[in-house]
């Protein structure tokens, strides 16, 4: 736990119940089912920090003693910026245990939505990615939180200024078998088959049917708590009860958030969810890395601005050259076509089709000008060379008129 603001409240006067350890109270900051949250102050150092402190009608109870010290000796492990770190792991002088975590600004994710009702589609994503890069630290140590949810969750400033999630409270965390991330559990305290652990609401189909969940149940409960980050609400919220929760976490297909949503979901992300929510653990993201790759994908499509073409780099040498562009040239200006009678046969293509050939060859007009044979068309000379002829016809009519003339005047 950390601070949040609004549900602070002042401890008793005069009682400090952390006298004799090395810190002080300083602020009561809650209570729950299983203990209460103090702000507390290290007494040598003056560093504050977080104690969360057991009931004390609970502390005689062994199992529960034992689950706090494997929640510290799990969280202590995992020195990770979304993950809140776990100091120290101490009792009181009356012999009540408690953690001692890093000392937050902020609140709860469930608190950020009731404050503010759903959030904007990239927040979301975002605040997403912080919990999966936590959860593949968490789960490459062989551990499974079991307890994803919005209560779990705290949104507080990073070392950058920007907002990021962090992890809390690993009070109900599953050591894979094999694993050699905290000692052995007692064997009175390992999980039972056909016992439901953690919260109903976020629970997996195999939590909800009591078998054993692996890393993939906590990524169900990542798209639990997206869903309702882009929602407000949950897939099966509309279900009265536990056991109808669970019976719809087992057994009832969500519904897209998009047909829910209230401001635009892109189809990717869409489809994300629901993978991440599919009743099987194979059809899910295997790990919490690639579920987060998948997301980044999506954030990336997010902020790329509308109407963005992508551009890709590539050698020119793998690029063909280009062919060189074909030039319709007019028909020369010596000469000038007749038209033709229609239908026009190219004499580039035979005017019958090959005997093996189903279908009668196109018929293509012809762009080079028509040759000038007599058999085939007739022409006109153009004007150029009609006045050629002309004047030299009027020439040899002079000529002849001269000699003519000539003839004339030497006769007798």
């Amino acid at each position: 736990m950390a601070l949040s603001h609004g549900t602070s409240a002042s401890s008793a006067p005069g009682l400090d119940l952390f006298e004799g350890t090395p810190y002080r109270t300083i602020q009561r900051l809650r209570a729950g089912g299983m203990g209460e949250v103090f702000l507390v102050e290290h007494r040598t150092t003056g560093r504050r920090v977080v104690a969360k402190l057991i009931h004390a009608k609970l502390a005689a109870d062994p199992a529960l003693v034992e689950r706090l010290r494997i929640e510290a000796q799990s969280a202590a492990q995992l020195d990770h910026e979304y993950v809140v770190k776990i100091l120290a792991f101490e009792q009181t002088r009356t012999g009540r245990p408690f953690l001692v975590m890093e000392y937050l600004e902020g609140r709860t994710l469930a608190e950020e939505i009731m404050a503010r009702g759903p959030l904007p589609v990239l927040e979301a994503v975002s605040f997403s990615c912080h919990l999966l890069s936590a959860l593949t630290a968490v789960h490459e140590k062989g551990l499974v939180h079991r307890d994803i949810k919005p209560d779990n969750l705290f949104v507080c400033p990073s070392s950058d200024g920007t907002r990021c999630l962090k992890l809390l409270d690993f009070g109900v965390v599953r050591v894979m078998p094999g694993s050699h991330a905290v000692d052995p559990l007692p064997h009175d305290f390992r999980t039972r088959t056909g016992v439901v652990v953690g919260t109903p609401r976020f629970v997996s189909p195999e939590g909800a049917m009591g078998q054993p969940v692996d890393p993939r149940g906590d990524l169900y409960a990542v798209g639990l708590c997206l869903y309702i980050m882009l929602v407000g609400r949950g897939p099966f919220d509309h279900f009265d009860g536990e056991q109808m929760l669970l019976t719809a976490h087992a057994t009832e297909d969500p519904e897209a958030p998009s047909r829910l949503s209230q401001t635009p979901i892109p189809p990717e992300l869409d489809r994300a969810l629901l993978k991440a929510l599919a009743k099987n653990p194979e059809d899910r993201f295997q790990t919490a890395e690639e579920f987060q790759h998948h997301l980044e994908q999506v954030e990336v499509s997010l902020r790329r601005p509308s109407g963005w073409l992508e551009t890709t780099a590539f050698h020119a040498g793998d690029v063909a050259p280009l062919q060189p562009a074909v030039t319709l040239t007019a028909p020369q200006p010596t000469v000038e076509t007749r038209a033709l009678p229609s239908p026009v046969v190219s004499p580039l293509r035979p005017s019958t089709p090959a005997s093996d050939s189903p279908v009668p060859p196109a018929i293509e007009p012809s762009l080079a000008p028509i040759p000038a044979t007599a058999d085939r068309t007739r022409l006109r000379l153009s004007p150029l060379v009609a006045a050629i002829v002309f004047t030299i016809a009027l020439v040899i009519a002079g000529l002849a008129a001269l000699g003519l003339v000539t003839v004339l005047r030497g006769s007798p």
